[in-house]
C-alpha cells in the first residue's frame, strides 16, 4: 500500500508503529524521525479530506468516468468512501463505470445492486460512493433529490394508499385513483345501456353530477332484386345509422329523460326501408341509415342506401353508405359478386354479401352490430323477389359520473394488445371520393361511362341545389380562383391549377378576365402562358353564371356565333322607333274631304273613310298655309317591358 494513507492505519495503537510506510512510530525511533512522521500524518489527513469534500473532479466520458485519489492506490482499499464532483458535460445516460488511479473500469451500481438508469451522475453536482469490494455503490447525489418545498419526484415513488373516500391532504396513489374510478367510490357511478327497440325512461342514479350520452341510429334495410332467365341482379346494401355523443350535466338531465332506441330498417320487396333514430330527449339524437335500392331486370341502378345524416350532440358522425349491388343483363356465367354489403356503424357489423352457388340466388343477410345496414339479395335467373337483409337496431349508452367536469386529456398510449382472430374477407369499401360516378362490377369499383352518367373531369359542371361545393369542385359564383398566394375569392389553393389552365386557354380576356394577386386587371398577352400566370399567382375569373340562363356556344345554322364563356342579354327592354312594327294612327281635320296636304317633304292624304287614313306615322299637330289644321293621335309609352322567359333558378358547381 502507498504511504500517507489513512486506509492502512490500524484501530489498535500498538499496530501502527510501521503500518504506514511513510510514518515511523516504532519504539526507540530516532529523534529526527518524529518531525517527518508528524508531517506525513498531516498529509494523510489532507488526502483523505479531499476524498471526502468533493474537491476531486471526474474525467473521462459520460458512461466511463475516472478520477485520481491523490493517494496513488495500487489496489482498491476495502470500504473506501469518496465524494466526487461530476465533471462538466459528464452526466451519465445509463450504465456506467468508474476508474480510480488507473486500476480499471468498475461498474457503479445502486444500493440494491441494480444498474444505473441515467442522470445519477449529473454534471457539476456531487456524488457519494462506497467501494464494497466488487463495485462502486452510488448512495447519494446532491441536487438529485426532491426538495421539501414543492418536491419533484422521478422514478417510481411509493406512498401509503388512503382508504376509499378519503378527502384529506393524503397523497392519492394510483391504487386509490383506480378504486375511485372503477370501484364505485366516486367518479364513475355506472353505465346504463338501452339496447332493445322501444321507448324508455332514463332516471339518473342518485349522486349523478354529469354523464356522457352515446346514441346510434338504426341501420337501413337492403334492396331486393328479381330478374328473368339470363340476367343477374343484386340489391343495394342498407346504409348505417349515425353516431352522436353528448356531455350533459345533472341540471340538463333533470329528474328523467325519454329514451328511444331506433329499429333497423326492413329488407325490401324492392327498396329497403330506413332505420329509425335513437335519442335521449332533445339532448342527443342519432339518425337512422337509408334503405338500399332494388332492381328488376335493370329497371333501376341498385345503389346502396345512404348513411344517416349527422344528428344532435357535441360530436356527431354520419353513417356509412351501403354498397351498390352488381347487375348484368344477359348474364349466364358463374356468379362473382352479388348484392351490396351493408354499411358499418360506429360498432362495425355491416352485413356481408350472401353466399350463393355458381348460378344460384341468395337471400340478403341481416346486419350484425348495432346500427349497421343489411346486405342486398342477389337474383340470378329468378323472376320472384329474393328477400333482402334487415338493418340492425340502434343503441343508447349513458355513462354516469359523480363529478361535474368532463373527462381529462387522453393518457399515453398503452401497450399493443394481442392479435385478434382473422376477420371475414374484406369488401370493396366506399367508392373513391373524387367527384366521379362509380358502379361495382366484377368485384371492383369502375367509373360509370355512359347510360346513367360519366366520369367528371376538369371543367365539367353540374346543376345542384347545394350551397356549398363538393370536394374537388367550386361554386360558379362569378368569383375568382388561383393559387394559395393569389388572394382569389372563390378558392385559393393548389388544386385550382387545372381549372385555371383550362379557363386561361379556352376563354378570352373579355369573358374570363385575369387579375394580378393584388386584384389589378391584366391580360393573357402580358402574362404569356397559363403556367407563367399561375406561377405569378394571378387570379382567374370564373365565367359569369349568377342570375343567368345557359346557352350553347358556337354558330348554329342561321344564328349569330357566340364565344365560349360569353354573356349577354337583359331582363327588360325599352323599344326604339326603329324597332317598332309599321302601323297607322287616327287623324282629324277641320275641312271637307278628300284633302291633300304637303309641307316640309311630308304629304298627308285624307279621304272620306272612317276613320281617316294617313300615309305616314306622326305624333303631334301640323298647320297648313291655308289655315287647315290636322291633328294625329299618339299611342304607347317609353316604359321598358319584361323580356324574361319563365325560369327556374339552380346553383352550378364546376370540377377542379
Amino acid at each position: 500500500m502507498p504511504g500517507e494513507d489513512i486506509q492502512s492505519w490500524s484501530k489498535t495503537a500498538n499496530n501502527n508503529g510501521n503500518a504506514d510506510g511513510l510514518i515511523d512510530w516504532q519504539e526507540h525511533q530516532a529523534r529526527k524521525s518524529v518531525n517527518n512522521s508528524a508531517r506525513s500524518m498531516m498529509a494523510a489527513h489532507a488526502k483523505n479530506r479531499d476524498l471526502l469534500n468533493g474537491t476531486i473532479v471526474t474525467t473521462g466520458t459520460i458512461n466511463a468516468q475516472a478520477f485520481l485519489s491523490g493517494v496513488v492506490y495500487t489496489t482498491m482499499p476495502s470500504s473506501l468512501v469518496v465524494k466526487l464532483k461530476v465533471g462538466a458535460g459528464l452526466t451519465n445516460t445509463g450504465v456506467m463505470t468508474l476508474n480510480m488511479d488507473g486500476l480499471g473500469d468498475v461498474e457503479v451500481k445502486n444500493p440494491d445492486g441494480s444498474a444505473l438508469q441515467g442522470g445519477e451522475f449529473t454534471a457539476g453536482r456531487y456524488v457519494d460512493l462506497v467501494w464494497n469490494g466488487t463495485n462502486w455503490i452510488y448512495s447519494y447525489s446532491a441536487g438529485n433529490f426532491a426538495e421539501l418545498d414543492s418536491p419533484v419526484f422521478v422514478g417510481d415513488p411509493q406512498a401509503p394508499t388512503p382508504p376509499p373516500g378519503d378527502a384529506d391532504n393524503s397523497i392519492a396513489t394510483t391504487a386509490f385513483v383506480q378504486d375511485a374510478i372503477y370501484g364505485g367510490h366516486g367518479i364513475v357511478l355506472g353505465v346504463k345501456v338501452f339496447d332493445t327497440v322501444g321507448t324508455f325512461t332514463y332516471t339518473p342514479t342518485p349522486g349523478m353530477k354529469s354523464c356522457i350520452i352515446e346514441c346510434v341510429g338504426g341501420g337501413g334495410g337492403a334492396g331486393s332484386s328479381a330478374c328473368s332467365p339470363g340476367n343477374l341482379m343484386g340489391g343495394g346494401g342498407g346504409g348505417s345509422g349515425g353516431y352522436s355523443r353528448k356531455f350533459a350535466t345533472a341540471d340538463q338531465i333533470g329528474t328523467a329523460q325519454t329514451v328511444v332506441v331506433g329499429f333497423g330498417g326492413s329488407g325490401g320487396g324492392y327498396t329497403g326501408s330506413p332505420g329509425n333514430q335513437s335519442l335521449v330527449g332533445s339532448l342527443c339524437l342519432a339518425n337512422g341509415g337509408y334503405g338500399g335500392a332494388g332492381s328488376v331486370n335493370g329497371d333501376n341502378v341498385p345503389t346502396g342506401g345512404a348513411g344517416a345524416i349527422p344528428g344532435i350532440g357535441d360530436i356527431v358522425a354520419a353513417g356509412s353508405p351501403g354498397e351498390q349491388g352488381e347487375y348484368s343483363l344477359g348474364f349466364a356465367g358463374a356468379i362473382i359478386g352479388g348484392g351490396g354489403r351493408g354499411g358499418s356503424s360506429y360498432f362495425g357489423g355491416g352485413a356481408q354479401i350472401p353466399a350463393v352457388g355458381s348460378t344460384g340466388s341468395g337471400l340478403g343477410i341481416t346486419a350484425g352490430n348495432y346500427g349497421s345496414g343489411g346486405s342486398g339479395a342477389i337474383s340470378h335467373q329468378t323472376t320472384g323477389f329474393i328477400a333482402a337483409g334487415n338493418g340492425s337496431a340502434g343503441i343508447v349508452i349513458i355513462t354516469e359520473f359523480s363529478g361535474a367536469g368532463q373527462p381529462g386529456a387522453t393518457g399515453a398510449t398503452g401497450p399493443e394488445g394481442p392479435q385478434g382472430i382473422p376477420g371475414p374477407p374484406g369488401g370493396l369499401g366506399e367508392a373513391p371520393n373524387d367527384g366521379q360516378l362509380y358502379g361495382r362490377q366484377s368485384a371492383a369499383w369502375t367509373p360509370m361511362t355512359g347510360g346513367g352518367g360519366g366520369a367528371f373531369t376538369t371543367g365539367d359542371a353540374k346543376l345542384t341545389l347545394k350551397t356549398t361545393a363538393d370536394v374537388g369542385w367550386v361554386m360558379m359564383n362569378d368569383g375568382t380562383i388561383g393559387s394559395a398566394s393569389s388572394g382569389a375569392g372563390t378558392r385559393a389553393n393548389a388544386d385550382c391549377q387545372a381549372l385555371f389552365t383550362l379557363l386561361y386557354t379556352n376563354i378570352n380576356d373579355a369573358n374570363a378576365p385575369v387579375l394580378t394577386s393584388a386584384g389589378v386587371t391584366t391580360n393573357r398577352a402580358t402574362q404569356g402562358t397559363a403556367a407563367a400566370a399561375w406561377a405569378a399567382n394571378c387570379r382567374m375569373s370564373l365565367t359569369r353564371q349568377l342570375g343567368r340562363t345557359l346557352g350553347i356556344a358556337g354558330a348554329g345554322s342561321g344564328l349569330t356565333s357566340r364565344a365560349l364563356g360569353s354573356f349577354l342579354g337583359e331582363e327588360t327592354h325599352a323599344q326604339t322607333i326603329a324597332e317598332m312594327a309599321a302601323h297607322t294612327h287616327g287623324a282629324s281635320a277641320n275641312t271637307s274631304l278628300p284633302y291633300f296636304y304637303s309641307a316640309g317633304g311630308i304629304t298627308i292624304t285624307y279621304t272620306d273613310q272612317d276613320p281617316y287614313v294617313a300615309t305616314f306615322v306622326y305624333t303631334g299637330s301640323l298647320a297648313s298655309t291655308n289655315g287647315v289644321n290636322v291633328s294625329i293621335t299618339g299611342n304607347g309609352s317609353g316604359t321598358p317591358f319584361n323580356v324574361m322567359q319563365p325560369t327556374s333558378f339552380w346553383n352550378i358547381m364546376i370540377k377542379l
